[in-house]
């Protein structure tokens, strides 16, 4: 190769061919000899193999620089164009010395050295490695001690903590055990001789027991310490268990009742109104049974029924006991009368005109009667009319046809009555207003103070550390003007309170025995008066679908509370039949 080198690099090719030839029979080649040689010479730059040409063109302004047809238009376009290009120059002028200032102050800021890539031996590596793993392990042994300790420590607080519970509680049980003791000592009875003392005691008791019960003291170990204690409370709030009977029930029937009213009608008994049916029965205690007197859409000679809204029955308080009328609304405001005709619930209905009656609209929430005339059965008729911000009072006709002036308003001050749902009117006028009771007297209010119940000396506020504030839904009374007593159901505690009608204090309250919860959902309630002047009353009240009554006198607290009725005397009785047309005028003409 290197021969080969010298022999291509020299200016004569056939000597070096010959000397190559030379060289491979020397070495004992055989084979071909021929060979190639390239020749190559240099051409000078200039030249020329054919002489040049000009060559002119056919357009004599070929070539020449492009002008306008415009005048001056060429020198616009030059005066742009130069300064289009000085501002280039001024822009990349103006941008080359930001970038210098910026490069500049960048200068000015600290800044590291390069660093320079170290190798680290694989000795040292594990080294780290060991270094790291120590002190992993070492942290975890610390966590885990710190983790003890605060173990231990909670553990020992704890304790304290459930030590300090136990005492709360055992000293909680001995004010329990204490107070008692003191009240219901063998011999003595606080509550009686000692009330005032007896009510300090006991309150303290009561408030002892949410602390045991914080402390966790053992349920049966307080149950039968808190009934002793409530036996006090509701004792020296004067709390009257009371038995419930069972008149008339229809939850076993095909169609319920669902009472929305109960008064006591004529002849002494309960007449109920059905929102399920859109009736009305009389109930007869005696066969507890239900007939009908009263029926939407019903034909009678008078006319036809409407669907019933309210009701209600004059009561002569003098004679504590209801007239014979019974006075029914419908929902077009037509105001009818419903008279017995015999003992066994047959009666006539006959319309009762009363002027400006179709003007009361849909938003009436209660009627009334007052007795004005006992012999000629008269009364009064009251509306609370919402619309009118009144209770409008209607005075009958001498002859008893019906109500011809129209409705006066009672109040002296218009206001607001639209929570007015129910009157009591025995010469003064109790209203329920929003769950509380008022007093008026001549249309106006008589500072009638009404009594918290068990409201005392000792115990001003009332009856509440067993029991809420209470929220009146219905009230009854069947004795005369400023005398005896008045009953309020008290919807939030499910009780029956005894209110003075004069005074309007507290006398007492009563309650279901046996837990029962009859008096969670009262419909409407009246009150029976007893016999002789000592006797009990006794209370009728309507819930959902049945009728029941109570003795208001103390009984046993274990008393069982009757069970639902599906038998048959129960079961309400058909309509009327039409034929039963009202009585005739004459001798037995009807009379209000």
């Amino acid at each position: 190769p290197d021969e080969l080198k010298d022999a291509m690099v020299t200016l004569h090719p056939q000597p070096a061919m010959e000397h190559l030839h030379h060289r491979f029979v020397a070495a004992g080649g055989n084979g071909s000899d021929a060979m190639i040689a390239f020749e190559a010479t240099e051409v000078a730059s200039t030249h020329r193999s054919r002489s040049l040409v000009p060559v002119r063109p056919a357009e004599p302004l070929a070539g020449a620089p492009d002008k306008s047809p415009i005048p001056l238009a060429d020198n616009v376009t030059g005066g742009v164009a130069a300064v289009q290009a000085s501002a280039t120059r001024a822009r990349s002028a103006a941008g080359g010395a930001v970038t210098g200032l910026v490069h500049r102050a960048q200068d000015l800021l600290p800044h590291r050295r390069t660093a320079y890539r170290r190798v680290t031996p694989a000795a040292a590596r594990r080294e780290t490695q060991r270094r790291a793993a120590l002190a992993v392990l070492a942290f975890v042994v610390v966590l885990s001690g710190l983790g003890m300790f605060a173990f231990a420590f909670n553990a020992g607080t704890g304790g304290k903590e459930e030590l300090s519970s136990v005492a709360a509680g055992e000293a909680a049980l001995r004010t329990i055990n204490d107070s008692l003791n003191q009240v219901f000592a063998p011999g003595v009875n606080l509550v009686e001789g000692d009330p005032q003392k007896a009510y300090q005691l006991l309150s303290a008791a009561w408030t002892a027991f949410d602390t045991a019960r914080t402390a966790n003291v053992p349920e049966t170990t307080l149950a039968p310490l808190r009934a002793k204690a409530v036996g006090g409370l509701d004792e020296l709030f004067k709390v009257i268990p009371v038995a419930p009977a069972r008149i008339l029930t229809t939850a076993g029937q095909k169609t319920p009742f669902d009472i929305g009213a109960l008064v006591r009608g004529p002849q002494g008994v309960p007449f109920v109104l059905d929102k399920a049916t859109s009736s009305v029965y009389r109930v007869d205690p005696t066969t507890k049974k239900a007939t009908l007197v009263f029926r939407s859409k019903l034909r009678v000679p008078a006319g036809t029924e409407g669907i019933p809204k309210l009701i209600t029955t004059p009561y002569d308080y003098h004679a504590r006991q209801p007239m014979r009328d019974l006075v029914i609304v419908d929902s077009k405001n037509v105001v009818w009368r419903w008279r017995p005709r015999d003992q066994s619930g047959v009666g006539t209905t006959t319309k009762t005109r009363v002027e400006g009656a179709a003007g009361w609209g849909d938003d009436v929430t209660a009627i009334g009667t007052f007795v004005r005339d006992a012999s000629a059965g008269l009364y009064n008729v009251y509306v609370v009319d919402p619309s009118e911000q009144n209770i409008l009072s209607y005075t009958p006709s001498k002859d008893g046809s019906g109500y011809p002036i129209s409705g006066q308003p009672w109040l002296s001050v218009a206001r607001d009555v639209s929570g007015i749902r129910q009157l009591l009117i025995d010469g003064d006028i109790y209203v329920l207003d929003n769950g509380t009771i008022i007093r008026y007297v001549g249309g106006r209010t008589d500072g009638w103070t009404y009594q918290a119940p068990g409201t005392t000396s000792f115990a001003p506020d009332g009856d509440t550390l067993l029991r809420a504030a209470p929220t009146y839904q219905a009230i009854a009374s069947s004795s005369d003007k400023r005398t005896g007593l008045i009953y309020a159901w008290d919807a939030a505690n499910g009780r029956v309170v005894a209110i003075d009608k004069a005074k309007g204090t507290f006398v007492a309250q009563y309650r279901l025995a046996g837990g029962s919860d009859l008096w969670r959902d009262v419909r409407g309630m009246y009150v029976i008066p007893g016999v002789e002047a000592d006797d009990p009353a006794t209370l009728i009240w309507a819930t959902k679908d049945s009728v029941m009554s109570a003795r208001l006198e103390r009984v046993a607290d274990d008393v069982a509370t009757p069970g639902p009725s599906g038998s048959p005397g129960a079961t309400p009785s058909g309509s009327p039949k039409p034929s039963a047309a009202p009585r005739r005028s004459g001798a037995a003409s009807p009379r209000p």
